[in-house]
């Protein structure tokens, strides 16, 4: 999907990188320029100094063209290995106008909106989030507020389309807040589940290029591989949370 964009700093480069989902997915985008900055401040001895800093990613799920589900804010604390997800909702006012019109302009200016100093950011269908489910041959396990369709209030493991589903699901009962949280969720549970270091994220990263909006490269993977891999190590199955307003 094409989006016009500002224009940016001219001291920083940014190059998206990701490893989801995801989809995210491990929802991981970096800036590449930012990490080479960094690396060429520190002693070559020191490069797993690189492990202290604090990332932030914006994660945008779409339902059409133009048209937002919703969207998650990722911090990535790599000294700490934890990873926040906060949920939006397409109607969350964001400055003075809601995160939907912000979108419109460019997915680049949304996440500039969400985050003033956001390192990289990422966009997919919502039926490319059920895509990279389907390509990892496993279910995911949310916890829903309360009944949707047919689907049960509580712990469920869903399908990829059920997943879907619940992504574009918009009649809960706590209004736009209910968006937010759920897609806050959804993010956090990817990461929880799939950002292990048991996986082979260098093919899962391969995936995410036929599946986000924005084109990747394995060059851009290869330059973070490193820390994505530590960060994965320490992933218990709780290393993403969810936070709410």
């Amino acid at each position: 999907m094409k989006h016009a964009k500002p224009p940016r700093h001219p001291t920083v480069k940014v190059v998206l990188v990701a490893f989801v989902v995801s989809i995210v997915l491990f929802g991981a985008v970096f800036s590449t320029g930012l990490w080479r900055d960094y690396r060429q401040a520190e002693d070559p001895a020191e490069t797993d100094a690189a492990l202290g800093r604090v990332y932030t990613v914006a994660v945008f799920f779409r339902k059409t063209v133009d048209e937002l589900s919703g969207a998650a804010l990722l911090t990535i604390d790599t000294r700490q290995m934890r990873i926040t997800v906060h949920g939006f909702s397409p109607q969350t006012e964001i400055g003075d106008r809601p995160l939907q019109e912000q979108y419109r302009v460019g997915s680049l200016y949304a996440a500039t909106q969400l985050a003033e100093n956001c390192d990289a950011v990422l966009s997919f269908s919502v039926s490319n989030v059920a895509a990279f489910l389907v390509y990892t041959q496993e279910r995911l396990t949310l916890t829903l507020p309360e009944q949707v369709d047919i689907l049960p209030a509580g712990e469920c493991t869903l399908t990829p389309i059920q997943v879907a589903d619940v992504l574009r699901y918009e009649q809960w009962s706590t209004g736009e807040r209910g968006r937010a949280d759920i897609h806050a969720q959804v993010m956090a549970a990817i990461l929880n589940r799939y950002w292990v270091d048991e996986r082979d994220l260098e093919q899962d990263f391969k995936e995410l290029t036929a599946l986000c909006d924005e084109r990747l490269h394995i060059s851009q993977f290869e330059a973070v591989k490193d820390e994505l891999y530590t960060v994965a190590k320490h992933n218990d199955g709780h290393i993403a949370q969810t936070e709410s307003d």
